[in-house]
C-alpha cells in the first residue's frame, strides 16, 4: 500500500531533503567539472589509442564513476523518505498524497519555503496548483 503526506508530513521532511538534494547538487556540479577535465586531457583519436589509458585519464574515469555513485545513493536516500526525485537541476520533490478522494502529488522544489502546491499524477509541474 502506497504512502500518503499529509502537508504538515511533507513540510516536516524539508530540512533533510534540502541537505539531501544540496550534497545531490553538488555532486553532479563535480561530475560535470570532471567531465570536462577528462574532455581536455583527451587527445584526439589517433594511432594505437594508448595514450588513452594514462594516469590522469584514468583516475578521472574512476571519479566520475565514483561521482554517478555517490549522486544515484543519495538520490535513493532522499527517496527513502517516502517522496519522488523528479528534477535534480530543480531540486523538485513529489509527495503522493491524497485530495478529495484521489490520488495527487504534493509538489515542492528548492527556494521554495514549504509544499504549497499540488498537482494530479498525470499532468506534473506544469500542472501545479496552490494548495
Amino acid at each position: 500500500m502506497p504512502r500518503y503526506f499529509s502537508r504538515e508530513e511533507a513540510n516536516a521532511l524539508l530540512p533533510a531533503l534540502r541537505t539531501l538534494l544540496g550534497r545531490i547538487q553538488r555532486l553532479v556540479h563535480d561530475l560535470a567539472k570532471a567531465k570536462e577535465e577528462l574532455k581536455a586531457l583527451m587527445p584526439p583519436t589517433k594511432g594505437n589509442g594508448h595514450a588513452s589509458h594514462s594516469t590522469e585519464i584514468v583516475a578521472r574515469h574512476r571519479q566520475i564513476e565514483e561521482r554517478r555513485r555517490q549522486i544515484n545513493e543519495t538520490v535513493e536516500e532522499a527517496q527513502a523518505l517516502g517522496c519522488e526525485v523528479k528534477d535534480i537541476e530543480r531540486g523538485l520533490i513529489d509527495f503522493l498524497a491524497l485530495r478529495e478522494g484521489r490520488e495527487v502529488y504534493l509538489c515542492w522544489h528548492m527556494g521554495e519555503e514549504q509544499v504549497e502546491w499540488w498537482h494530479a499524477l498525470e499532468t506534473g509541474y506544469r500542472g501545479r496548483q496552490r494548495l
